[in-house]
């Protein structure tokens, strides 16, 4: 009886993890992970920050001008933000900020339409760095 329950908790699991790999539904986390670790997901970076919403909206700004990116729509109120910008690829840039406490926010970075992984750390490693 053990080894049949062991068996079905087996495919089980293979059948999560090919449910997962068929819809493209990985999520792989950065080297810091658990709370406040990047993670890569549906074409979006994102990562809680020990940051108030001001301050990371204010680098998010200052990291986009850094890197030359025009400003397309900035809104914020008291407990998100959005920011979208563009590079010379045209390739959308999205930035989206929530506020999570006083002291912490949530941000959501995606390049493109499907997601690039690559400059959206490149915009959050920009951000990091103002804050």
């Amino acid at each position: 009886m053990l080894t049949n329950l062991r068996q079905q908790f087996v495919l089980i699991c293979l059948l999560g993890i090919f449910s997962l790999s068929s819809t493209g539904c990985w999520l792989l986390v950065g080297a810091a992970a658990g709370a406040g670790g990047v993670i890569w997901v549906k074409g979006r970076l994102a990562q809680e920050l020990n940051a108030p919403l001001d301050r990371v909206h204010a680098a998010s700004l200052k990291a986009l001008e850094k890197m030359e990116l025009p400003l397309i729509i900035d809104q914020k109120d008291k407990l998100s933000a959005k920011i979208e910008s563009e590079f010379s690829d045209r390739a959308r840039v999205r930035i989206n900020i929530k506020s999570i406490t006083t002291r912490s926010s949530r941000i959501e970075i995606r390049v493109g339409t499907l997601g690039d992984e690559q400059r959206s750390r490149q915009i959050l490693d920009n951000i990091e760095h103002y804050l």
